[in-house]
C-alpha cells in the first residue's frame, strides 16, 4: 500500500467515525452524553470533523490533493442544500 492508499483509507475511516457520531445525535441528541465520559454527541461530531480537516491537511500535503474552499465553491453547495430543504419542507418530509 502506498501513502496515498492509506490516507486514503484513513480519510475513509474518519468519514465512518463522523457517521456514526451522528446517528448517535439522531437517536439520542446532541447534548447526550456518551456512557462514563462527559463528551456530548456535539463535541464527538466535532472532533471526528477535526479528524477529518486533518486527513485532508495531509492528503494535501502529502498527494497535491486539493479542497475546494473558495467562496463561491461553499456559498452554492449551500445554496443547494437549502433549495433541497425547502423542497423537502414543501413535500412534507421537512419540519421547522
Amino acid at each position: 500500500m502506498d501513502k496515498q492508499n492509506y490516507l486514503l483509507v484513513c480519510l475513509l475511516e474518519e468519514c465512518a467515525e463522523v457517521q456514526k457520531a451522528i446517528t448517535k445525535t439522531l437517536r439520542f441528541g446532541l447534548e447526550d452524553t456518551k456512557p462514563n465520559t462527559n463528551t456530548t454527541n456535539k463535541e464527538l461530531i466535532e472532533d471526528e470533523l477535526s479528524d477529518i480537516q486533518g486527513i485532508i491537511e495531509l492528503l494535501k500535503e502529502e498527494c497535491g490533493v486539493e479542497i475546494k474552499t473558495s467562496i463561491n465553491t461553499i456559498l452554492e453547495k449551500k445554496k443547494r442544500v437549502r433549495r433541497y430543504m425547502d423542497y423537502s419542507r414543501k413535500s412534507g418530509f421537512l419540519s421547522d
